[in-house]
């Protein structure tokens, strides 16, 4: 006979195990942090002249570069595929890609935090990064070349010794050698293999400003001046032919054109390819088949992307890409169907192009975007306990906006119009509807942003003068908006708001340098409450319109206090000042919850306190997030416990500038703030990963044996944390009762649990 589970038979069962289950059940510790990244955009700069390369089966393009990381793309004939090639903070800069037989990448680059020549490849099948050379400041502008072996040559800048070096795995190991050191040698330096698998090299004196060349080919290495006109030999790029002949593209800086020269016919012949403008830097050169040319390059005059080729025998110059700056650190490669393909940098818009005429014409893609995002972070939560956060885009000059109201972060770019979104702040109304005050540098404007229409809408709220900086808002119980701000022209606190009707501004302090760092905070009458700095007496300063007017006080005197300030109001309409002490780099923290004003330092650690926000929740607990100079790290400091307690939440790198702290209605945190050393936006919150109505265990799952819990806390015979109070409160009435233990039965999706009487005979 099947068994039917039956929820009201099993409740007899439940009280008499319970009293044996409560003993055996573990010990629940309070939820960690959980920390992630809500913006995480790849930055990337000084791309390497030969970061593209090409499958020789397939033609599939692969680039490397990177900056912050060291990233791979490659497109797999569907679309690009995007790798972190070596996760490591701050490498990736001259970036050169090779691809081996197997179809293997092999990448040379800069470690520009240990000044290191490091090399990653992915022959193993993952990504394994080594480092080359650490022997003094190594690994600027290097570049790779793979032999008919698989075996990996790399030439770079020495730039300690201002020598040119070279070093290679062809014997079984890594062996270094300093190819020439008679001077400054080695800058601009790009490699390439013959068919003998003899390496040459072709860089810059930059002690005579002329170009050279080096090579291996007799077995020792032989250098060679190449040009010695002044100031000929910045970026140069180096191919070999199938008679083992050399090409090279440069630029003449003297005449700011485009050269080439080749030993094809026995001796050094120099060429001017191109000279309408100021043209040839950032050049690449490949070798297609007939052993006919192919140079792109950058030209300067215009800011376009151009390209030169013999191909049909004499040199025909053509514009590739002119949509905005763009042709910067180019790299071009030739498949195996005489095709071209050009990585480049298009500088107005921060984004690595690629582009070819496989096709027959010219294409380019986009195919990834540099970003710098999480300064000026501001968040906040909804009804629904969803994080709403503003913040700059300072590679794109954007206001962005993201939050998780859908379930999973989605990103919006709020408005591009100038450079906007410096010194943003975000508050939401009761119908879930967001407002975002913040500085427009480029009209130097205070703006408005709200989707309280459905889409999103902006406007200048203050144009007179140079005002907006230092933004703060805040919206009442009807809805209305309230903002402080800094007048930068009149050097007067400001603050605007809509409760009217119409936009009103005032000026509330103008008796001196006022205004910087405000933070301003509503309370339950619908008063304005605003933190601030006196930059000329450098005070904390405080000032409400709660008597109807203006009144004005200084909190702290003592030297250098008030800088970022954060202002709450708690539900007895008390306020709460977090701020940094300048004069003992601290933390401080100041209330009048008592009836005057106590003021207090909260952590003295080191240098820390900047970058302060602070939260007020249901119990009137305070919660501050601020910057810790001295470590670089994301900490935070309650007093919920009933003493101030503090603690370190990320310390991975250079993290927590810009916090910005918000209290949902189950009083958890959340944090956004800045990684610096990644440029991300990252979030931090004491949500558990699984917290979910009848999951008391935390564990995703929600089982009997969260229902035998429950009605353990029913019965008295365990005591609930506040997480598991409101995890078990199923009907939402602040009591726990068997009805609740019913209800999370009901919820269980497991038909039998081990004891046989809970499923019902």
């Amino acid at each position: 006979m099947s068994r039917i589970f039956n929820p009201f038979k099993s409740f007899n069962f439940l009280f008499i195990l319970v009293f044996a289950l409560v003993i055996l059940l573990p010990e629940l510790s309070f939820a960690s942090w959980t920390i992630e990244a809500v913006d995480a955009p790849r930055y990337f700069n000084n791309l390497g002249q030969r970061c593209i390369a090409v499958e020789k089966t397939t033609n599939y393009p692969h680039i490397a570069y990177g900056n912050v990381h060291l990233y791979h793309v490659y497109f797999d004939g569907m679309q690009w595929q995007y790798e972190t090639a070596d996760n490591t903070r701050l490498v990736g800069q001259y970036a050169s890609i090779a691809i081996d037989s197997n179809n293997k990448a092999h990448i040379s680059y800069y470690d520009s935090t240990n000044a290191d020549l490091k090399y990653a490849t992915n022959s193993s099948g993952s990504w394994v990064a080594t480092t080359i050379d650490s022997t003094g400041t190594v690994g600027q502008y290097t570049s790779i070349a793979i032999d008919s072996n698989n075996k990996v040559h790399i030439s770079y800048y020495d730039s300690t010794n201002s020598d040119l070096k070279y070093v290679s795995n062809a014997s079984g190991s890594w062996v270094t050698t300093t190819v020439d050191s008679t001077g400054d040698m080695g800058r601009y330096t790009s490699i390439a293999i013959d068919s003998n698998n003899k390496a040459h090299i072709s860089y810059y004196d930059s002690t005579n400003w002329v170009l050279k060349y080096a090579t291996n080919a007799s077995g020792s290495w032989v250098k060679t001046t190449v040009d010695s006109a002044a100031f000929t030999g910045q970026y140069s790029a180096i191919a070999i032919d199938l008679n083992n002949k050399a090409h090279i593209s440069y630029f003449d800086g003297s005449n700011l054109d485009l050269k080439y020269a080749t030993n094809a016919s026995g001796s050094w012949i120099k060429t001017t390819i191109d000279s309408a403008g100021i043209v040839g830097q950032y050049t690449s050169i490949a070798i297609g088949l007939n052993n006919k040319v192919h140079i792109s390059y950058y030209d300067q005059t215009n800011f376009d992307l151009k390209y030169t080729t013999n191909a049909s025998g004499s040199w025909v110059a053509t514009t590739v890409d002119s949509a905005g700056t763009v042709g910067q650190y180019t790299s071009a490669a030739i498949d195996s169907n005489n095709k071209v393909h050009i990585s480049y940098y298009d500088n107005t818009n921060l984004d690595l192009k690629y582009t070819t005429n496989a096709s027959g014409s010219w294409v380019a893609t986009t195919v990834d975007s540099a970003g710098q995002v999480g300064q000026y972070a501001s968040a906040a939560t909804d009804s629904n306990n969803k994080v709403h956060i503003s913040y700059y885009d300072s590679a794109n000059l954007d206001l962005k906006y993201a939050t998780n109201a859908s379930g999973s972060w989605i990103k919006t770019t709020v408005d591009s119009a100038g450079t906007v979104g410096l010194h943003t702040s975000i508050a939401i109304d009761s119908n879930n509807k967001v407002h975002i005050s913040y500085y427009d540098s480029t009209n130097l404007d205070l703006k408005y942003a709200t989707n309280a229409s459905g889409f999103w809408v902006t406007t200048t709220v203050d144009n007179v003068g140079d005002v907006g900086q230092y933004s703060s808002i805040a919206i009442d119980s009807n809805n209305k908006v309230h903002i402080s701000y800094f007048d930068f022209t009149n050097l007067d606190l400001k603050y605007t708001t809509n409760t009217s009707g119409s936009c009103v501004k005032t000026i509330v302090d103008n008796t001196g340098e006022m205004g910087r760092y405000t933070s301003i905070a509503i309370d339950s009458n619908n008063k304005a409450h605003i933190s601030y700095y006196d930059s000329t007496n450098w005070d904390l300063k405080y000032a409400t319109n709660t008597s109807g007017s203006w009144i004005i006080t200084t909190l702290d005197n003592t030297a250098f206090m008030g800088q970022y300030s954060s202002i709450a109001v708690d539900s007895n309409n008390k306020v709460h000042i977090s701020y940094y002490d300048g004069s003992n780099l601290d933390l401080k923290y100041a209330t009048n919850a008592s009836g005057s004003w106590i003021k207090t330092t909260i952590d003295s650690a080191g240098n820390v306190g900047q970058y302060t926000s602070i939260a007020i929740d249901s119990n009137n607990k305070v919660y501050i997030s601020y910057f810790d100079t001295t470590n670089f790290d994301l900490k935070y400091a309650t007093n919920a416990s009933g003493s101030w307690v503090t603690a370190t939440l990320d310390s991975a790198g250079q993290v927590g500038q810009y916090t910005s702290i918000a209290i949902d209605s189950n009083n958890k945190v959340h944090i956004s703030y800045l990684d610096y050393a990644n440029y991300y936006l990252k979030y931090a919150t004491d949500i558990p990963p699984c917290f979910n109505k009848g999951d008391i265990n935390m564990n995703c799952v929600i089982d009997n044996i969260d229902a035998e819990r429950c009605l353990g806390f029913a019965a008295g015979l365990e005591t609930p944390t506040s997480d598991e109070f409101y995890l078990a409160d199923m009907n939402n009435d602040s009591n726990i009762n068997s009805s609740d233990a019913l209800h999370i039965l009901q919820k269980n999706l497991v038909p039998c649990s081990p004891f046989e009487l809970i499923c019902g005979q």
